[in-house]
């Protein structure tokens, strides 16, 4: 019987903060906060830990905090209005 390895901490991890700069995310605050996401969803079993599905859901999720505070700064909600303001 082979033993299942199962992911529990960063160190586990297919990637680490070099694969994210690798795709352009320099900020060390946020890719912290990126590689515990990232953890979460594998120790919970809706990622699989293996590198190309992990650094597509970081880039993805990364991208969805740019979204999101950039809809902050600028007071957008996402909602398109035509143009009598409906």
């Amino acid at each position: 019987i082979i033993k299942e390895e199962k992911c529990f901490s960063l160190k586990q991890l297919e990637i680490d903060g070099r694969d994210l700069i690798d795709i352009g995310i320099t900020d060390g605050h946020t890719i912290g906060q990126i590689l515990n996401t990232c953890l979460d969803e594998v120790i919970n079993e809706t990622l699989e830990n293996k590198k190309e599905v992990t650094l597509y859901y970081c880039e993805d999720y990364y991208n969805s905090l740019y979204d999101d505070f950039y809809r902050w700064i600028t007071g957008d909600d996402g909602s398109k209005k035509d143009n009598e303001g409906n």
